[in-house]
């Protein structure tokens, strides 16, 4: 009889440690699972960043072109706005030498006027 009891003791023990390892693998192929399912979650999530990426990239592209087509739109203004300033003060200094003219010929054209009056 002890003999029996042992047996059964150690079948007790083997069925003991194949529920251990069948609780085992499954807890094994449920984690297995979520990391399948994260795997997945984290692919999409890496393609819509992808997506945006690319969206992002486009929008640079037409933003760094309106930015060039600008700074050409400035550069011809302000060349532009030189040359009308260039004009500009050429034009006032021809006025200011008119007026200095002006004010010289009528200095002495009342020089003359003053000096005759006295005679």
């Amino acid at each position: 009889m002890v003999m029996a009891d042992n047996g059964s003791g150690r079948l007790d023990r083997i069925e003991s440690w194949v529920e251990r390892i069948q609780q085992a693998h499954e807890e094994f192929v449920h984690e297995h699972k979520q990391l399948l399912r994260a795997q997945v979650v984290l692919q999409d999530n890496i393609e819509k960043l992808s997506a945006k990426v690319d969206r992002l990239v486009e929008h640079d592209a037409v933003q760094d072109r309106l930015i060039g087509e600008n700074r050409e739109r400035l550069d011809r203004f302000a060349a532009e706005r030189k040359e009308r300033d260039e004009a500009l003060d050429e034009r006032a200094d021809k006025l200011v030498s008119a007026i200095g003219e002006w004010i010289r010929e009528t200095r002495s054209r009342r020089r003359k006027v003053s000096s005759r009056a006295r005679k």
